[in-house]
């Protein structure tokens, strides 16, 4: 558009933004006359530029009734290829169509449920997707947010009908939902009389076994429940502090005076029976030690007159017996003697588990005393049976009080408590103490996590057995044969040889002699993946892959890969580093080791810096159609407009929308920047034909041994060990 038609426009009454809309149009080729219309905002006249880009059937929205949110839902609705005629009606807000449109896109038709809110259509859509029904919950009257925790809950598994209270704030509800999830008692703090803050206090003593009942008073606010909470975990004697009358700042201060062991600052001047010039004793300012001076040399003392003395002056406990012989026998010098001290308290031994299963499986392959590794006898498995007691809980036990030299008590510390266990596949007796497997399978520990999981024994995978699928954890003594497939929610473990199959885990899967597919099988875990060798076979794992050797293949983990013999040939690529022994060979197979970030993450990134010019530039045209507003209506009038109370909710709307892209752009680049920090370490040698790459940087090696490869201010830096 040239600068004379820019100034047409404008003197023709169209905005500045109008006719950046109508440039951008014209130099796309797309008909502006659709939208050149000066009733449009420049937002609306945006959508419908959009749409005739990406040539869409704009006539179907491109109407003064639809707002720009309205458009913008029909607009994504065409380019998905939906059936927008369910939702496109004017009188139909935004953000139910949004609802609807995903709906349609995930097939689900939700147009039936019009009349409800948006949220809780949302509410629908999602416990759709998730297979769960929360219209019990709707029709008793819960909203959007209250459904929201009520559908997390049952995706879960967790029935808390017993414990619901349309009363309850989604916030109350997704206290409760934690300490159902986490086992504990929640029928100690499921009141309405409780706020959730309240609630999450008692929640979170529960959870490390304190004594609730110190703080469970309604009379407590969630601020003074919270001092005496961390007081009960730190083990100390709350009953000092614990008065309903003590704010929680004071709370908080009393609390740190005891933790910090502040005592009383003191210092004693003898001036007993009109000896003060016989000694100078003086007292440690916490009150833990007593030093005495004698100022008046060649006198005799009698032991009984010192106590007296000493009593007098206030220390009578922890007294020094070889500091007392000193003075009496006359063996004293000019310095000062440690005539007492007190006795420090001996905090609590620590609450602890005791285990009846092993806990140390390092779950990896031993190193042999001759620097080779056995992948045959790896222990991955522990496995309990139904009705097996697999924990017992032993309290903390209360500490040794403790004394200063004056002869009063100092409370000692309590030990801490442990949290309870959380997990699946056991059950937590009456006792609180005693956890019992509720069915038999493979148990595994993860901190105070703990899980038993189905566990599946196989002799051997072929194609005459079929393709096995398997919520639990799967072990193969055999082999598993070529074309077969293996599905399992939890761990594989596979004795024998893998072909030219498929192996999908939940956790993680161990190939105790490998696997040679001729580069058609398939690895993919969510955890890690270990093996004794791949050879021309693609191996995804999100977390670490360890192998001892590695020839043409394709591995991608979301951690790091360890090799113990060598890698040669394919491709080989690490979020987080290497630590290898040999690359490559002498024949000079051409051998990659990448250290960068999932492309799907450079995807996301992308999409996010797109996302954010988008709304950038969106928010910009709602502030100057808001501006123009303000300039051309006084407030008595625009305040009273449909269209300028949608325009101030849409640039608060669009101020949101920019906030949580830039929070997600911010941990995505703090995912990329991790990739900076790690290294390849080459233990033996890399070969000619081993190319090694840090992001965007390249770098051919030629036979160089023991290296370390890292990224040093976007450059490769070659470092030797």
């Amino acid at each position: 558009m040239t600068s004379e038609q820019r100034e047409k426009l404008l003197k023709a009454g169209f905005t500045p933004g109008q006719v950046e809309e109508i440039s951008k149009g014209q130099e796309a080729g797309v008909n502006v006359s659709v939208y050149a219309n000066k009733e449009f905002l420049p937002i609306q006249m945006h959508q419908i530029r959009l749409g005739l880009m990406e040539h869409l059937p704009v006539e179907v929205y491109a109407k003064m009734e639809y707002d720009w949110f309205q458009m913008e839902e029909i607009r994504k609705g065409l380019k998905a290829g939906v059936d927008t005629s369910v939702y496109a009606l004017p009188k139909i807000p935004y953000e139910k169509m949004r609802q609807i449109r995903k709906g349609l896109e995930e097939g689900i038709n939700l147009s039936g449920y019009l009349k409800l809110k948006a949220g809780i259509i949302r509410e629908i859509r999602e416990a759709k997707r998730d297979g769960v029904n929360i219209i019990k919950y709707i029709n008793e009257g819960y909203d959007a947010e209250q459904l929201a925790e009520i559908r997390g809950a049952l995706k879960k598994g967790i029935n808390m009908d017993s414990y619901l209270c349309k009363e309850y704030r989604a916030a109350t509800i997704a206290e409760i939902c934690k300490g159902l999830e986490n086992g504990v008692d929640v029928s100690v703090y499921a009141s309405i009389n409780y706020s959730w803050r309240q609630m999450r206090e008692i929640r979170l003593g529960l959870e490390c076994q304190l004594a609730v009942d110190k703080y469970s008073s309604q009379l407590y606010s969630w601020e003074q429940m919270k001092e005496i909470r961390l007081g009960l975990e730190q083990g100390l004697d709350v009953e000092d502090y614990r008065r309903l009358r003590f704010t929680a700042g004071e709370m908080r201060k009393k609390r740190k005076a005891i933790l910090e062991g502040v005592y009383r600052e003191q210092e004693i001047l003898l001036e007993s029976q009109g000896k003060a010039e016989d000694f100078r004793i003086e007292v440690s300012s916490d009150g833990m030690e007593a030093y005495i001076r004698v100022l008046v040399d060649n006198k005799d003392y009698r032991k009984e007159r010192l106590l007296k003395i000493l009593e007098q002056s206030g220390i009578c406990k922890g007294i020094q017996e070889e500091a007392v012989e000193k003075i009496i026998s006359g063996k004293y010098g000019k310095e000062s003697i440690l005539i007492a001290k007190g006795q420090e308290p001996e905090k609590g031994e620590d609450g602890w588990y005791e285990f009846f299963f092993r806990t140390d499986l390092e779950k990896k392959p031993k190193v042999l005393e001759n620097g080779s590794v056995d992948y045959q006898n790896i222990e991955w498995f522990e496995m309990v049976k139904e009705g097996q007691k697999l924990a017992f809980y032993h309290e903390a036990k209360e500490g040794t009080d403790g004394y200063d030299v004056a002869g009063n008590p100092i409370k000692a510390r309590k030990g801490t408590e442990q949290r309870v266990l959380t997990g699946k596949g056991f059950k937590l007796e009456e006792d609180k103490k005693t956890y019992v497997a509720i069915i038999s399978g493979m148990i595994n520990l993860d901190e105070n996590e703990m899980w038993v999981t189905n566990h599946l024994v196989l002799d051997e995978i072929n194609m005459a057995t079929g393709n096995i699928t398997f919520d639990g954890s799967i072990h193969i003594i055999g082999d598993v044969g070529h074309g077969t497939v293996v599905n399992a929610t939890n761990d594989v473990m596979i004795d024998g040889t893998v072909e030219a199959a498929t192996i999908n885990s939940g956790g993680s899967i161990v190939l105790k002699k490998g696997m040679n597919s001729a580069g058609h099988g398939l690895i993919n875990a969510e955890k890690d993946v270990v093996s004794r060798f791949f050879e021309a076979t693609k191996v995804m794992a999100k977390g670490n892959i360890e192998v001892d050797k590695c020839l043409n293949s394709q591995l991608y983990a979301g951690g790091t890969i360890t090799s113990t013999r060598i890698i040669a040939g394919g491709v080989a690529q690490a979020e987080k580093g290497f630590r290898v022994n040999n690359v490559g060979n002498h024949a000079g197979i051409h051998t990659v080791l990448k250290m960068k970030v999932d492309e799907k993450i450079w995807e996301e990134r992308r999409m996010l810096f797109s996302a954010i010019k988008d709304v950038k530039h969106e928010l910009q045209m709602l502030n100057n159609s808001y501006e123009e507003f303000k300039v051309k209506f006084p407030p008595e009038i625009r305040n009273n407009m449909d269209i300028f109370k949608k325009l101030e909710q849409a640039v608060f709307t669009k101020n949101k929308q920019l906030e949580q892209l830039e929070k997600l752009k911010e941990e995505n680049e703090q995912r990329i920047s991790k990739t900076r920090e790690s290294k390849i370490i080459i233990a033996g040698c890399a070969h000619e034909g081993t190319v090694l790459e840090i992001n965007e940087s390249r770098w051919l090696a030629e036979n160089q041994h023991n290296i370390t490869v890292k990224q040093q201010n976007e450059e490769m830096e070659i470092l030797s060990n």
